[in-house]
């Protein structure tokens, strides 16, 4: 399996890293009261933890 990480989210949770879009996509498919959106297509930081608990619209 090919690892090129990827950040999501729900804008609630802590974001999360999937290892590549397969990944993520299966987690939406098994989950789907639980969707989620990538946020970038790398790995997550502390400045998307800190976006997804005060919501997008800050500027760090």
């Amino acid at each position: 399996m090919e690892y090129n990480p990827l950040c999501a989210g729900d804008g609630v949770s802590k974001p999360r890293v999937f290892g590549n879009r397969c990944g993520f996509e299966y987690y939406n498919c098994a989950n789907p009261d639980k969707q989620l959106r990538q946020l970038k297509s790398s790995e997550c930081n502390l400045e998307d933890t800190i976006s997804a608990k005060l919501g997008r619209n800050h500027d760090f």
